[in-house]
């Protein structure tokens, strides 16, 4: 089964790659200040490198997947996924990043029947990308509240996404930063700080599968997901 890939204009592309470069020169700017650091025995520092070179080695294999995607060389695989097992990947991924941070992860469901239709290589991406966003933004606050990867149900199929307590975003405003998006590396301060990549990255991966990033509130947090179709949505086609 294949997907209709979403469209994404040249310059959109060139965006990306510009927002991702900027990104990663920020994490060699991190491995090189912890290089000439005092203090800091030579143990905890191969450890500090490595969280840092794993977060950034996500991030290019998530930008890299988008692009193949885009380019068609791959399509995406879309068969029955549970959500939560996929949530679970992507804190296994994140938490190197979160320990790193001082940032608590959690997974919070409010339904069961979280079984879509969906790539999981490619979703997985999407969450992961859009994880790295939200802890280096949590880590930034003066908050001990986890990010949250949670799964719920709407009416139009199943919700998962990511998830804090802090920062507020209406939908009009995550429209402007879409438009914005040809001229801002960080187009969501309201609701994230620091550069926002992962967001770009995640909405590309997204579009490889005809799905979109959209505000979602969940409990008293408020976030980014993807609604998916569940399994009976697709049997009922």
């Amino acid at each position: 089964m294949q997907s209709q890939t979403g469209h994404v204009s040249g310059s959109e592309t060139e965006v990306l790659f510009v927002s991702l470069a900027e990104q990663l020169h920020n994490s060699f700017m991190q491995i090189a200040r912890l290089s000439e650091a005092n203090g800091i025995s030579s143990k905890a520092q191969q450890g500090l490198v490595s969280d840092i070179s794993h977060a950034a080695m996500q991030l290019t294999e998530s930008y890299t997947l988008s692009v193949r995607l885009k380019n068609r060389q791959i399509e995406p695989e879309l068969r029955p996924v549970m959500v939560t097992t996929v949530l679970h990947e992507a804190v296994h991924e994140l938490s190197p990043l979160a320990k790193l941070l001082g940032v608590q992860l959690a997974i919070t469901e409010s339904t069961r029947g979280n079984l879509v239709v969906a790539d999981p290589t490619i979703l997985k991406a999407a969450l992961t990308s859009l994880g790295q966003v939200f802890i280096l933004s949590q880590s930034q606050q003066e908050t001990n509240e986890p990010v949250k990867l949670g799964v719920h149900r709407s009416r139009y199929g199943v919700v998962a996404g990511l998830y804090s307590s802090t920062g507020q975003l209406s939908a009009q405003a995550f429209r402007r930063a879409h438009q914005l998006h040809a001229q801002a590396l960080q187009p969501l301060p309201s609701l994230v700080s620091g550069p926002a990549t992962g967001v770009f990255v995640a909405e590309s991966l997204l579009a490889s599968m005809s799905s979109k990033l959209h505000i979602s509130r969940f409990q008293t947090m408020q976030g980014l997901a993807v609604t998916l179709p569940n399994c009976q949505q697709l049997l009922l086609v």
